[in-house]
């Protein structure tokens, strides 16, 4: 059974339970987010982007509200990241354990209304097109307004055993370019099971992640694919599950020497991260590269990453006197509050850019 084009269906194709969802814009007018994905007027007009510049990408877990609230301080935390995210005027990003709280901040944040298509509105228990993609909590993807046309997004349920939460959320996009070229792109915001011994639903879940992505490239939903998010890959041999598929790239890995350089990609690191240790006594060592940005046959895209790094690795008190973010006056109230600990999240983010290449854009 093929993935119905419209996104309207809610039908799932084959074995795969791969369903389109509305994609959520702010209306100035009417003052409220709504459904564009089923507009098809022809008149819309288009955005472009010029190749020239990087496209800048971001997957972020933001550690869900719903843990020990007394130790992460959530409302804190919260305030600090959405600051940062401000910042770095990013043209796409996904954010693992979104909730409903944290989602109700964003969506009425001017930066978002004004330059985002949201993957999800929905807070409540039930909605038209099925449950909320973050109930009690999961992904949320965000792409720019000014840099995306035609954006849809899509939900893919795994159907080996986890937690309701754990599906991916997929955006198909267009971008169209000053010098008249034309990409379809899928992102794809991923969190996988969780906890050391379920290695082997982790297996099969980028496995189903892989088939997924062979379906819309070779039915042409898209040319070019990237999964981003918390894989939750413990295990050293764990990379293994994504690197038998030759399509798949580590960008990280492809940047960088892990064994020589010094950028090891731990996006979970007690050692410099002391609210892991708080969260979990005994935790003091633990270093994980848990989450990763995943291309789809790298070396033949005609998007190219250009770079690749760790972001919010600073204590909370540190981005408060960051004067860039915040004036004295803003931060005086949360400085006393917060603890010395405090950290945006117990993860690490990354943030990457993409550039056009020259190589393969005669292609």
């Amino acid at each position: 059974m093929a993935l119905a084009t419209t996104p309207s269906s809610n039908q799932p194709f084959g074995d795969l339970d791969l369903r389109f969802m509305p994609a959520y814009s702010w209306c100035s007018e009417s003052k409220q987010w709504g459904d564009v994905s089923a507009d098809t007027d022809s008149s819309a007009q288009h955005v472009y982007w010029n190749e020239s510049q990087e496209l800048k990408c971001a997957t972020f877990n933001v550690l869900f509200d719903i843990y020990q609230n007394n130790i992460v301080q959530s409302d804190i935390r919260y305030a600090v990241q959405i600051r940062m995210l401000e910042k770095l005027q990013l043209d796409v990003l996904s954010l693992n354990e979104m909730t409903p709280p944290y989602l109700l901040k964003l969506m009425n944040e001017k930066w978002v209304q004004d330059n985002y298509y949201i993957s999800e509105t929905e807070t409540g228990e039930k909605k038209e097109t099925g449950h909320s993609t973050i109930l009690p909590y999961g992904n949320l993807l965000m792409l720019s307004k000014h840099k995306f046309n035609n954006v849809k997004f899509l939900k893919h349920k795994f159907s080996n055993p986890s937690t309701f939460s754990r599906r991916a959320v997929l955006s198909i996009a267009t971008l169209k370019t000053t010098s008249g070229h034309e990409i379809t792109i899928c992102f794809g915001s991923v969190h996988l099971k969780a906890k050391k011994e379920c290695f082997d639903i982790r297996k099969k879940q980028c496995q189903e992640l892989y088939t997924v992505s062979k379906y819309l490239t070779e039915k042409n939903f898209c040319r070019e694919l990237i999964y981003l998010g918390d894989w939750n890959l413990n295990m050293p041999f764990e990379t293994h599950f994504i690197s038998h598929n030759k399509e798949f790239t580590d960008l990280w890995l492809k940047h960088y020497d892990i064994e020589k350089d010094g950028e090891k990609g731990f996006t979970m690191d007690a050692t410099l991260n002391p609210m892991i240790e708080k969260m979990n006594p005994g935790d003091t060592a633990k270093q994980l590269r848990l989450d990763r940005v995943i291309q789809w046959n790298a070396n033949e895209s005609m998007l190219q990453c250009n770079s690749i790094k760790l972001f919010a690795t600073n204590s909370v008190k540190k981005l408060l006197r960051n004067k860039l973010l915040f004036t004295e006056e803003e931060s005086k109230n949360y400085l006393i509050l917060a603890k010395d600990y405090l950290y945006c999240s117990d993860h690490f983010g990354i943030y990457f850019t993409l550039k056009w290449s020259e190589r393969t854009s005669g292609n």
